[in-house]
């Protein structure tokens, strides 16, 4: 499975990496508390500048001075509390740092003053998600389809956590509606894909790897996922086409050669195999495990050879 999607910034944009940038001013649905991430604060009085800090700590933030970020935004919030787009800015950058208790704090001291505000319901759901409490982070998901239930993004977060969470038909149904919104969602369709298959609803995730793969074939997995699945299924011609999808994009993927080894073996061509074998093991000797596996599992003219002949048959110059 790919990992979850991102929560959304307040200027209405997916935002890579959990960033949050400053949006132009009138973007929603960032209006919170009299205050837009990126717009005035409002006046702290004593000479303190909240705007310029806010700037500073979005400056911070964007490069990745996370620890700082943290520091602009506690100051802020020292003078302004009652900002929720503060809270959940500092829930951000605590996600990105990695700390996720803290995280989960902000955010819910964002929802607490302001609890429409679905990108911090996003934001927590993935924090409760690293902290490996599911229930809750399926929770936090479920809330923000419900307030904002046109956005792909919160589906398709939703359908991870029901994944993990072997609640697998949910979690078909939330993979079908975040592709529906948004058919080029990254991941949606490899994902739905995996699902369907870990369901027994072979020739459905097969259709979800396909499509994948039409949609982005110098993507790595939607081929990768659809080749490993004909494989399996001892369809070796097609599965040799998804291989051969990959390796026309990524020359050098170890894996991709390795199994397009193993259905070329599948077919009866050792010859071949042996040489796709050896372009295998030219770009990483890693794969060598998962090739003597292949190896011994099926049919082969090699068996005379112990481990340590095979490698040196693999390594050898062609």
């Amino acid at each position: 499975m790919s990992v979850l999607g991102c929560p959304r910034g307040f200027g209405g944009d997916v935002k890579t990496g959990f960033q949050v940038t400053a949006p132009k001013q009138g973007d929603g649905p960032g209006s919170v508390g009299g205050a837009t991430i990126g717009t005035p604060v409002a006046p702290a009085g004593r000479g303190v500048d909240l705007d310029a800090l806010l700037a500073t700590a979005v400056r911070y933030q964007e490069a990745g001075c996370f620890d700082e970020a943290r520091d602009a935004y506690r100051e802020i919030l020292s003078h302004r509390a009652d900002v929720a787009a503060i809270h959940h800015n500092l829930g951000v950058v605590n996600l990105l740092a990695g700390r996720l208790d803290a995280a989960c704090t902000a955010f819910g001291d964002a929802l607490d003053i302001e609890p429409s505000l679905a990108e911090s319901r996003m934001g927590l759901g993935q924090a409760l998600h690293g902290l490996n409490k599911l229930d809750q982070a399926a929770e936090a998901f479920r809330g923000a389809v419900e307030q904002l239930p046109d956005l792909a993004e919160a589906h398709f977060n939703l359908a991870g956590i029901l994944f993990e969470s072997k609640q697998l038909d949910e979690s078909v149904v939330a993979y079908e509606r975040a592709i529906t919104l948004q058919p080029d969602i990254l991941g949606a369709h490899v994902n739905l894909g995996h699902v369907l298959r870990r369901l027994g609803r072979l020739d459905e995730a097969i259709e979800a790897y396909r499509t994948a793969t039409k949609r982005a074939p110098g993507e790595i997995d939607g081929p990768y996922a659809l080749g490993q699945a004909l494989r399996e299924e001892g369809r070796f011609e097609e599965a040799l086409e998804s291989f051969d999808t990959i390796l026309t994009h990524h020359p050098d993927h170890a894996l991709a050669h390795c199994m397009k080894a193993s259905c070329l073996q599948g077919l009866g061509r050792e010859d071949a195999a042996l040489a796709a074998y050896r372009n295998a093991m030219a770009r990483d000797e890693a794969v060598f495990p998962i090739i003597l596996k292949s190896i011994t599992q099926m049919p082969s003219g090699w068996f005379w050879l112990d481990t340590e002949d095979l490698r040196r048959e693999l390594t050898a110059a062609s």
